[in-house]
């Protein structure tokens, strides 16, 4: 009968030379990927880091009147017909379905002052 110590004793190779510097390459070749996946990694959270920052910057941005105005001003001449050329007016081509929708997409709180414009803005048309 063969013992259990006899089965688990690891027989000693001698490795060449060869074999050595191909073991060396392959280990350093291997904590080489590890390294630059650990530097993707980062890049890819700072990546995301920025692109949150820029989102909340947008956010806050398109929460703003004038900024607002300044934006969609093309937009809203060319797709809704407005009857006066007044400032307020053009500021408020938003119908409330707009405003739903920014609160829902963008999660933007809109002023009760653009809130009311929107509802002038009904009633003119």
């Amino acid at each position: 009968m063969i013992d259990a110590k006899e089965l688990n004793k690891v027989k000693l190779v001698k490795l060449s030379s060869k074999e050595k510097q191909t073991r060396r390459l392959m280990g350093d070749m291997r904590k080489r990927r590890m390294s630059s996946n650990a530097d993707l990694s980062k890049s890819i959270a700072r990546v995301q880091r920025f692109s949150e920052k820029i989102n909340g910057y947008t956010k806050k941005a398109l929460a703003n009147d004038l900024v607002r105005r300044r934006i969609f001003k093309n937009q809203a001449e060319s797709s809704i017909p407005l009857k006066s050329e007044d400032d307020d007016m053009q500021e408020s081509a938003f119908t409330e379905e707009d405003f739903k929708r920014f609160d829902e997409e963008y999660n933007i709180k809109f002023t009760t002052r653009a809130r009311e414009r929107a509802e002038i803005q009904k009633y003119i048309k």
